[in-house]
């Protein structure tokens, strides 16, 4: 048994490294290119690191917290997790790029800080009381809270099928459904210490470390390949290539491109200024249109030229005026 303790310790700890180490990509990526998504991705990386470090302590501790009550380390736990889901909710927003549901996302997060708070009270001021009495206020408020969590990953993922951005979808399906699941093993855990179920309590509990354990792995695998990607991509590695072909012309290249895939204007001056390096606010100075033109644009310029991303489009380029230039 013990050496199956020492097991969990190890993998808590080598979640938080990776947590850590997604952290220090984001920060990175964000030193380069400055975005919203690097922005949110940084303080949903930090909440990721928090909440890691909390469940190794509790776990490390066998959820007394440094001798307090367990009820007390559970109901903080619930408020490390609602405040890990405003984080998310507002990442997954970010990333469904959209102004239509607003008003959902301030919800959400709304009811989530305020059930925040309320758990951080009640584990303050009652750290020793168990609310049999109250638990199934506790458990709507528990529903309630899962209920909005899932709406709002809904209909925002919706929005980022819409858009084809598949590697986004994978991501926010396995982290939104952990995030939840985890938050489920608290509650349960709450729910366990009120009727004295302390092995009841702690199963679920424990389990928890497989589910931070793939939720780091898929965020340094998103951040890698979208925000660090893009700020440290061919396109910034090699300027001096990209400057070559954009002052030379490379024999009329984006206009060989447009003709060979049937770019509007608009789309072709977008498929430049993108194997340029710039990003969506750049281009949107550049052009005097507003960000959420300039993604419509490039959402067009994707389906036509047949990618998924950034790199794709410079691959493109590339294949393109090498076969041009034969």
């Amino acid at each position: 048994m013990e050496s199956v303790k020492n097991i969990i310790l190890f993998l808590y700890l080598l979640a938080i490294f990776m947590g850590v180490a997604g952290l220090t990509i984001t920060f990175l990526a964000d030193h380069k290119k400055k975005t919203e998504l690097n922005k949110a991705l940084k303080f949903f990386t930090i909440g990721l690191v928090v909440t890691n470090v909390y469940d190794f302590l509790l776990y490390y501790t066998d959820y007394t917290l440094f001798n307090l009550p367990a009820a007390f380390a559970i109901r903080l736990g619930c408020a490390v997790i609602a405040f890990l889901a405003c984080l998310w909710v507002n990442m997954v927003y970010i990333i469904a790029d959209t102004n239509q549901h607003k008003l959902l996302k301030n919800a959400v997060i709304g009811f989530s800080l305020a059930y925040a708070a309320f758990w951080l009270l009640v584990a303050l001021l009652f750290a020793n009381v168990k609310f049999n009495a109250l638990r199934w206020v506790l458990m709507a408020t528990d529903i309630i809270f899962i209920v909005l969590i899932l709406l709002a990953s809904i209909v925002f993922m919706a929005k980022v099928i819409i858009d084809n951005k598949q590697r986004a979808v994978h991501y926010l399906v396995i982290v939104t459904s952990l995030i939840i699941w985890n938050y489920i093993a608290f509650a349960w855990g709450e729910t366990a210490n009120n009727l004295n179920g302390q092995e009841a309590m702690r199963l679920p509990l424990d389990m928890t470390i497989i589910f931070w354990f793939i939720v780091n792995a898929a965020t340094i695998l998103f951040i890698f390949r979208t925000s660090f990607t893009e700020a440290y991509g061919p396109s910034e590695i090699e300027p001096e290539i990209a400057d070559a072909i954009v002052e030379a012309g490379k024999d009329n290249l984006f206009d060989d491109l447009q003709e060979e895939y049937g770019l509007t204007d608009r789309e072709k001056e977008l498929c430049q200024l993108i194997y340029e390096g710039k990003s969506n606010s750049e281009i949107s100075e550049a052009l005097f249109i507003t960000e959420s033109t300039v993604k419509t644009h490039i959402y067009n310029l994707y389906r036509k030229v047949d990618v998924k991303s950034r790199m794709e489009i410079l691959r493109v380029v590339r294949e393109f005026s090498n076969d041009n230039s034969e």
